[in-house]
């Protein structure tokens, strides 16, 4: 599913990303490869500014390949006719298809693909964060940014998008403690991405 007001930045401009913008992720073994589609995040705006980035996007996999080979697509064609009669098919044909894949408490991995150049050589990392309970991972997140909070890391108290405040390298480390796995791996290869 591409979500509607999902942008991709490419070559240094953010635009608006369609449906052919997927991308096929290989994943661990729990998930294997998956088609990953354009989803609107706002914590990233401005990264690349402040990261010199030319290309960015976030990606999200759908959770059957009913909703991401039917669902998704047919709301999207019906997006351009009616937004509203879009988001209703979407919610109707996503609740359909995850009722019974959340039955049980769903895995969850989150996975980032970085290739960029540091001290004059091409380095590619990549953070990999796996849950076997993605509901417990939601809170435990939430969990380790109000711990920033109230021991003062975070800036003055107001409305703010926590992928843009809390110290990163801190809500990792709370999430291990938190017995998370949470991977980091730096190499030399290719980034794995293949677009479609």
């Amino acid at each position: 599913m591409v979500h509607q007001d999902a942008q991709i930045l490419e070559d240094g401009r953010w635009r608006k990303a369609t449906y052919r913008d997927a991308l096929s992720v290989q994943f661990s073994k729990n998930f294997g490869n998956k088609k990953c589609f354009p989803l609107q995040m706002r914590e990233i705006y401005g990264l690349e500014k402040e990261l010199g980035l030319r290309q960015a996007g976030v990606y999200a996999s759908g959770f059957s390949p009913f909703s991401d080979n039917f669902a998704f697509p047919l709301a999207m064609l019906i997006g351009f006719v009616s937004k509203k009669a879009s988001q209703r098919i979407a919610s109707k044909l996503l609740h359909m298809s995850t009722k019974d894949y959340c039955k049980n408490r769903p895995k969850v991995e989150f996975r980032l693909e970085a290739e960029g150049t540091k001290n004059g050589k091409k380095r590619i990392v990549t953070l990999t964060v796996v849950s076997d309970d993605a509901f417990n991972l939601t809170s435990l997140v939430v969990q380790a940014g109000l711990n920033q909070y109230f021991s003062g890391v975070l800036a003055e108290p107001g409305l703010y998008l926590m992928g843009q405040v809390v110290d990163e390298t801190k809500l990792f480390a709370d999430l291990r403690r938190m017995e998370i796995q949470v991977e980091e791996a730096t190499s030399q290869a290719g980034a794995g991405l293949v677009k479609q």
